[in-house]
């Protein structure tokens, strides 16, 4: 379609009709990319990619795929978003790519949010961290730590996680059994 709008997690969607959406504890890993390739003269031709919703309220959820837009003619313009809508205690690691509008936190009424420095722009106020800030529990001031959110600092991968849905484990990197079972054939 000429005016496309892709979301992740959330589906081809309108601005006009998802409003009322509500993304909750969820995360993106995968790479997310829109191209718009038509105009006509009623509207110019807008491509719009979220690693997380472009639209709607979102909480405690984060971005690490890449999300690019592009867009053929000059008539048209891109909307990129690690996280978008109205975005609270969230975060951003992807790339985010475009012509224009390539904000890592996108939210206009967010609070709560953080961004890697160098993986797009924010109109938020949301709060740009060094990679190594990103990794201390005490620099996310509003997460809830004790009951959505875990920092390990032995799991693989270095940034907070939703406490009921991981995205690694810890490495285990040695184990020793004490004592031979009882029974060994069931």
């Amino acid at each position: 379609p000429s005016n496309n709008r892709m979301v992740a997690l959330a589906g081809i969607t309108t601005p006009y009709n998802i409003a009322s959406i509500s993304i909750r504890n969820c995360y993106n890993t995968g790479a997310i990319s829109a191209k718009s390739t038509g105009y006509n003269s009623s509207y110019c031709s807008k491509a719009y990619a979220a690693g997380i919703s472009y639209h709607g309220t979102i909480a405690n959820c984060y971005n690490t795929g890449a999300v690019s837009t592009s867009v053929q003619n000059t008539y048209g313009g891109t909307y990129s978003a690690g996280v978008g809508g109205v975005a609270t205690n969230c975060y951003n690691v992807g790339k985010v790519t475009g012509s224009s509008g390539k904000n890592a936190i996108a939210s206009a009424q967010g609070s709560g949010c953080y961004y890697l420095t160098g993986t797009g722009n924010s109109n938020t106020g949301s709060t740009a961290l060094t990679e190594a800030q990103m990794k201390i529990q005490s620099v996310y001031v509003s997460f809830d730590f004790e009951n959505t959110w875990v920092l390990d600092p032995g799991a693989v991968y270095p940034y907070p996680q939703l406490q009921n849905n991981v995205q690694d484990l810890r490495i285990i990197t040695s184990a020793k059994i004490s004592a031979m079972p009882d029974k060994t054939v069931y």
